[in-house]
């Protein structure tokens, strides 16, 4: 059984059928120049057959296709319009009626074949180029969460918040001032848990901390001064 080669040659019939439509034969070529193109055709022949026997399939397909498009050519000049005697035993033995049918049977048998197999190509190239996308998405994704994940690891190297005093602000009832201590905060606003000593009602005002620094914030209320606030944040 032959194996078909890798296709090689072009990427659709169109192309191959191109390649094959090279020799431009004018009309009023002379009879001499016309029997060396007879005498080719002969060629033409054999390396189509040897291409075919080898698994060459676009090969074989241009040299079948050559071979059809210059009997054809030769057909439509003068010389052979006219009859020419020579001209015509030349084309009986070496381009006959039945091997032009068989090359075109040949070519087209071909063709199918390797529509096919530039079908075949072309989706997997198609998915090929679909999966090379998604590696390289998945791959920007993986990058954005190294990112995301090194931003983090820079965020917890920086300075912790010691102390966050807060103080009970409503239902005081002594002058003295009361100050809550808010210790071992090593993360804000969701991030860590906040430890709150002798807690009494308090209230977490937001904004107050910032990372990357030590702020100390104290809220004084006088039973004698209700509603009375005092601020102090140090840096």
């Amino acid at each position: 059984m032959v194996v078909n080669k890798d296709l090689y040659l072009a990427s659709s019939i169109e192309e191959l059928t191109k390649k094959a439509s090279d020799v431009a034969i004018e009309e009023k070529t002379p009879v001499d120049k016309l029997l060396r193109y007879v005498r080719s055709t002969e060629q033409i022949y054999i390396s189509a057959e040897t291409m075919y026997s080898s698994g060459d399939q676009e090969k074989a397909y241009v040299y079948y296709m050559k071979y059809f498009h210059v009997q054809q050519q030769i057909r439509s000049t003068h010389a052979y319009t006219r009859k020419d005697g020579k001209l015509l035993k030349e084309m009986e033995r070496l381009i006959p009626t039945t091997k032009c049918k068989q090359a075109l049977i040949m070519a087209e048998k071909l063709a199918k074949s390797l529509e096919k197999r530039y079908k075949s190509r072309r989706e997997a190239l198609e998915k090929e180029i679909i999966r090379q996308e998604e590696m390289r998405a998945k791959e920007e994704e993986r990058a954005k969460e190294i990112r995301r994940i090194e931003e983090m690891k820079i965020s917890d190297s920086r300075p912790s918040i010691d102390a966050v005093e807060l103080f009970c602000m409503n239902n005081v009832s002594s002058e003295k001032r009361i100050v809550y201590n808010a210790i071992n905060t090593t993360k804000l606003f969701g991030f860590g848990e906040i430890h709150i000593k002798d807690l009494y009602v308090i209230k977490w005002l937001g904004g107050v901390c910032r990372l990357g620094g030590i702020v100390t914030r104290s809220l004084a209320y006088h039973a004698d001064d209700p509603g009375y606030n005092e601020l102090s944040r140090s840096n």
